[in-house]
Order: C-alpha cells, then structure tokens, then sequence
C-alpha cells in the first residue's frame, strides 16, 4: 500500500528512464546483445522488465509488480525467520520488515535491485531458517546464487554471504555425500556463470571506474545506509537520534547480549558482505548495500529482545517511529538521501501545462533533467535537452512563443557545463514574465557543506520567458560534448 501511494505521487528517476527507453527500442534477443555491450549490469533485470511491460502495459504497473515483489520477499524471511528466532525478536523484526522507508523506496523500482534484494532475501531466508533437507538447500544456494549473478554482478560480494550462511549452519552435519553435492553444485553454478562473468570482466576494464569509490567514501555509505538507512535525510536530529539508538544495540548485542547459533551465523555473514562491499567500493552507491538490510534487521531484533521487557518496549517505539518516519518520507516523496526522488515532477508538469495553455504561440522547455524531459516528451510538451535521446537542431522561436529554462542539480553535469547551457538563453529576445520554485529543501546547506559542491535550495525552479522578437536558440541537445560521446 505504502508502495503504490509512493507510485502514484512520484515518477521515475534518471536510471529508470534509461531503463525505459532501452528495453523500449530493442526486442528481446537484441535487448540482450545491447546491454552486455553497453551496461555494466547483466541483462536478466532488463527482460524482466520488457515481459512485465509487454503483459502489462504501463510502467507504473511494472513498478507495482516489483513492489510487490520485494514485499514478497521480506515476508517470506519473516516467515521462514518466525519459529526459529527469539519469540520476543518477532515483533521488532516484523515492524522493520513491514515499515522500512528504505526497502520500499528502492524496492518498487524499475532497476536491478527491484529483483536481486527480494531474490537475495529468499536464498538467504530457505537456508537459514527452512526445514528443507541438505541436498534441497544446497541446490537453493547455487540455483539461487546463478539468478543473481545475471541480475547484477553484486553477487561477487552476495554470494559470499550465502555461501558461509550455509556452511556455518550445517558445519556439524557435512558428510561425505553432502560434501560431494556441494562441490557438483558449485562447479555447475560456476559453469553457468563463466559467460557472463567474461562479459562482465571485459566491459569494468574500461567502465569499472564508475561503479567504485574509494574504500572511505563506500565505508560512510554503507555505514549510513545498513544504520539510517536512505528515507531519512542522515544529517537530521530524527537520524542522530536514531543512530544513537542502533549503536547501543550493536554494542549490547556484541558485548553483552548471549549469542545464538543464528546471531553468530549473521553476524558473520554481515561482517563479511560489509567487508566485500567497502573494499571493492561498490558500497559506494545507497541502493547497493540494501540487500543486507534483512541481517541488520535480524541482529538489531535479536538485541532489542535481550533487552529489559522496559527498555525493549522503549527502543521498538523509538525503531517504529523512526521507520515511520521514512514510510511518511517516501509515501510523499519528501527529505529522502536521493535528491531525485524528492523533486515533485507531477507539479512541475502541472506549472508548464498551465505555462503552455496561456502561450499564444509554442512553448519550448530547456531542461537538463532526464525523468523532467521524459515526462515532456510524453505529455507533448516541447523540451530541449543534454539528456534528448535525439540530437537535436537549434530552433525558431518567434514573438507569442514562450521558453522556459529549468533549474535542477547539475547531476552529472559539472558547475561549468551547467553555466554554458544557462547562458545559451541569455538573449536579449527573451523576456523574463515569471518565475516558480518547487520543492524545499531544507537540508540543501548541509548538503552543500558536506558534498563541497553547490545544492539549489529548491530541487526545481523554472524561469519563464516570452519571446519578443524573431530568434534562433542553440539546442541543448548535443551541447555538451561527452554526453553524445557516452561519458558520465
């Protein structure tokens, strides 16, 4: 529910519309051949999409459909977790299964991790915590790690994980047998994995660049994502405070509180994705680190039973406000870690179609927000933009017609790239007649401090102008170089 309102109040970010208009421009076996050429990122979550589209019809629904998923996915953790964890860890983990800002926001997604987290969370949960036989959770893992890896190559930190949550669980009942399943199991799993695994090595020789950070940079993201998460804004009173909380139920839990079998097993397999994740940098963006989420929730539920009935009732009040909190933020799409996901684009459309109503003649959006052009493409809206999938020629603009610069964070772009493109409109043919800021941010100063790099107070501001004399105006799209030549 919380999902669909979130949906329903927002649209897609910059990597989803890349999504969208690649599996819209290619079939299925040319969708295929294309991504393992230009992406990173194996092709699997690219088909997933296209077949969902395809039954669907709307975007949107797909959305839903991986919403649902991933709510899927933590609900049969919490299923298989019931009956094998403390009785009092139940509620505090089902208050964070249900109401975490974080697995919603990035969870009704149209990216890879729409797919992997709530996959990642079966896998772990059916060898953890279900009654199946050896054999049936040995082939789980491998069946499992094999569709993850062709989700994502986050798998080489993933696996990991798994692969030790299985052998720290079953380290007593390993027999000959069992051991030769294993071994079968792997090298099958591996097989499969070889060619896209090749394809992966090949294209981060020269891309892997943009998908790491340095080992600081990816340990303060992971740090901010596994404690704060990403629907609350981490420099803010609620988040320090709450901070507060999970530090002194990681020390209770490390220290003080006795250890289970299960605590151990995830408490190593934390340990040991965390420390995958930071040292190759691929922690550097939130959204990577979500799927370890469900252990972080397991070990806090497990602190927070071994607490005094007092104090336990104290910390899920503060953990279900908290997680409350983020719900609020994402449903409305307000003071998230992801600038993007805030920017109200519903309202933005609304202000240029009422512009473009009251224009005598055509209305002309310069923008250089990729999700912003989207939606004027779709709506009919003319836009000119670094982000145009087509290059585009200057245009005519005449007496009666309209322009609309619009103001965002530069993104991709840096401070000069985003000045050439403003003062392309500094025209003496253009009028400036109105002026419209959406969406505060409040935390834009800090966000400035910490990032060394200048935030707008308001993620979109547009500045309307009416033509006064004949004029040509250079097109954004193409104007920055790299951009056509498929930098970032």
């Amino acid at each position: 529910m919380i999902s669909i309102i979130s949906i329903r109040n927002g649209f897609f970010f910059d990597d989803e519309i890349f999504n969208i208009r690649t599996v819209s421009s290619y079939n299925y076996s040319s969708l295929w051949d294309y991504v393992n050429r230009e992406d990173v990122h194996p092709p699997v979550h690219y088909i997933i999409n296209k077949a969902a589209f395809d039954v669907l019809g709307s975007w949107e629904a797909v959305k839903v459909l991986s919403a649902i998923l991933n709510a899927l996915g933590l609900a049969i953790l919490g299923f298989f977790a019931f009956d094998k964890i403390d009785p009092r860890a139940r509620l505090p983990l089902g208050i964070f299964l249900a109401l975490c800002g974080t697995t919603i926001m990035w969870g009704a997604s149209l990216r890879w991790y729409a797919y992997f987290d709530p996959l990642f969370a079966i896998v772990f949960a059916l060898i953890l915590f279900s009654d199946f036989s050896l054999t049936k959770r040995t082939m789980i893992l491998a069946g499992g790690i094999v569709l993850l890896f062709y989700v994502n190559y986050e798998t080489l930190c993933a696996a990991p994980v798994l692969v030790v949550t299985h052998l720290l669980r079953e380290r007593k009942n390993f027999r000959r047998g069992d051991i030769i399943t294993l071994f079968i199991a792997g090298l099958v799993g591996l097989a499969l994995c070889i060619p896209q695994l090749l394809i992966f090595l090949e294209f981060a020789r020269g891309h892997g660049a943009n998908q790491t950070s340095s080992f600081l940079s990816a340990l303060s993201q992971i740090a901010i994502t596994l404690v704060v998460g990403n629907a609350v804004f981490p420099i803010s009173v609620a988040a320090g405070v709450y901070t507060a909380l999970i530090a002194a139920l990681g020390v209770y839990f490390l220290f003080v509180k006795p250890k289970s079998d299960i605590d151990w097993i995830v408490l190593i397999g934390l340990a040991i994705g965390t420390l995958l994740m930071v040292v190759t940098g691929i922690a550097m963006k939130p959204r990577n680190s979500v799927f370890l989420l469900p252990l972080v929730f397991l070990i806090v539920a497990s602190a927070v039973a071994a607490l005094p009935p007092l104090w336990a009732r104290a910390a899920i009040a503060l953990i279900a406000g908290f997680q409350l909190l983020g719900v609020v933020n994402v449903a409305w799409h307000r003071d998230t870690l992801k600038g993007s996901f805030n920017i109200d684009y519903r309202g933005s459309l609304a202000t240029l179609a009422a512009w473009k109503e009251q224009c005598k003649g055509k209305l002309i959006v310069f923008n250089h927000d990729s999700p912003l052009n989207y939606l004027l493409e779709e709506n009919s809206i003319g836009s000119s933009s670094v982000f145009s999938p087509k290059r585009g020629t200057d245009i005519a603009a005449h007496p009666g017609d309209c322009v609309v610069l619009t103001k965002t964070y530069a993104g991709t772009l840096n401070a000069d790239e985003v000045a050439t493109l403003y003062r392309m409109l500094d025209n003496p043919a253009l009028k400036q007649v109105a002026f419209k800021q959406l969406g505060e941010d409040r935390y834009a100063a800090i966000k400035s401090w910490v990032g060394k790099e200048p935030f707008p107070q308001y993620s979109i501001e547009f500045v309307e102008y009416d033509v006064t004399s004949d004029v040509t105006l250079p097109a954004w799209s193409g104007a920055i170089k790299r951009l056509d030549e498929g930098q970032e």
